[in-house]
């Protein structure tokens, strides 16, 4: 589930959109992006299986992924993105520094493997919300638009 997001298409354009509609339409979608990731966070967190609880309670949500490289361990997150408001981005999961680590194993239980069967968390809690989390997102961004039209920027 892992998404380059460094080689998005017209993301300096957008990026230059959002800019010019200012920090209030910013700050509008962000609070959407914000709202959507905690939405899905709970939303895995609550259908992680529950062995321990540490699976669950090492599910959280992030803007970025600096420092996240996976190495030793595996990552499993989705990504959330208003990609019409310059890149702007909502990243919920589990980002292990190490195996060991709280909910190093995420993807090993997410998609199983030769000796377990998938027991998925993240990716049914997507699916369920998607529409609603892209109409959110929707909803902010074109409201962002329309204000910044009114202003005639």
């Amino acid at each position: 589930m892992i998404q380059d997001h460094r080689h998005v298409k017209g993301q300096a354009a957008a990026a230059r959109g959002l800019r010019a509609m200012g920090p209030a339409a910013q700050r509008r979608i962000e609070e959407a992006l914000e709202a959507g990731a905690e939405e899905l966070r709970a939303r895995a967190a609550a259908i992680a299986p529950r062995d321990t609880g540490e699976l669950a309670s090492a599910i959280e949500v992030r803007k970025d992924l600096d420092g996240f490289k996976g190495t030793g361990a595996v990552g499993n997150f989705a990504k959330l993105s208003a990609s019409r408001a310059g890149g702007l981005v909502r990243f919920v999961g589990v980002f292990p520094g190490k195996r060991g680590d709280p909910g190093w194993y995420a993807a090993w239980v997410e998609f199983g493997t030769k000796d377990t069967r998938a027991r998925p968390f993240l990716l049914p809690s997507f699916i369920t919300l998607r529409k609603r989390l892209q109409g959110r997102i929707n909803r902010a961004v074109n409201k962002a638009v329309r204000e910044a039209a009114a202003r005639g920027r």
